[in-house]
């Protein structure tokens, strides 16, 4: 639809990004798999970089300030080599699966982020707000991540002290920075959702609500439940030794 001149923020149910991506590959490199599945495969490689570039840069200086190269290597270098061999990145990188652009948006967003704020850097923080304003145009997830960014940053706020808010003063007008670049970028995404909000919380969302057969249930059964879930997922990235395996 895009290659025939078709063009939207969102196509039914699926954000536009990934399907632009592809569009503009199949046109330069014609109707081949190739084609079809090269933008999410080098997205998928590019996270694997950008992980390993995000985990030094968060853990290449000790509590003092000093330069821990070493340690930012090490963090740095498992976290990308995990990365690299999860069925995330080698499975479904290569289904162009368009999921794949959220994690290297939100990465490089954080990197970026972590990057500007600790180095005094205003354009490393626009940069951050940019990814980040992107991360509604990548895949439904994406729009829950204003929720994490919250308490990335609240977590910052601990413990609770006079100085503690004297610093939150400070560094307010980098926070209104990234705010307001990321706003800038989804301003027309948000837009959209805010004249079809059925399209926020479409039919597939929906489905995948883990409360949507509990919606009586009592406070504590919906804890049971989402504690419930959570465990499942941990799973999902552990191994399961099952009875009789070796």
């Amino acid at each position: 639809e895009v290659l025939q001149g078709k063009h939207g923020l969102t196509f039914g149910d699926r954000e536009g990004l990934g399907i632009y991506a592809m569009a503009l590959s199949i046109k330069f490199l014609g109707r081949t798999p190739l084609a079809l599945r090269l933008p999410t495969a080098l997205a998928s490689a590019s996270t694997v970089i950008v992980l390993f570039w995000l985990g030094h840069l968060l853990f290449g200086w000790d509590e003092n300030g000093q330069k821990a190269r070493w340690r930012g290597l090490i963090v740095g270098g498992a976290a990308s080599c995990l990365l690299a061999v999860s069925l995330g990145q080698t499975i479904l990188g290569r289904t162009s699966y368009r999921g794949n652009f959220l994690p290297l948006c939100l990465a490089l967003c954080l990197a970026w982020l972590w990057w500007g704020w600790t180095r005094r850097r205003w354009w490393g923080i626009v940069l951050a707000g940019a990814c980040a304003g992107i991360l509604p145009y990548t895949y439904s997830p994406a729009r829950f991540t204003p929720f994490f960014f919250l308490f990335f940053g609240a977590s910052f706020l601990y413990p609770l002290s006079s100085a503690t808010w004297e610093r939150v003063r400070t560094e307010l007008p980098r926070a209104a920075l990234f705010t307001g670049a990321a706003g800038l970028v989804a301003t027309p995404i948000i837009f959209h959702y805010i004249r079809n909000p059925e399209a926020f919380f479409n039919k597939r969302m929906q489905e995948l609500f883990i409360f949507r057969d509990f919606q009586d249930a009592t406070v504590v059964e919906q804890a049971q439940i989402l504690a419930a879930n959570a465990w499942e997922h941990l799973l999902a990235v552990s191994y399961r030794v099952s009875a009789g395996c070796c």
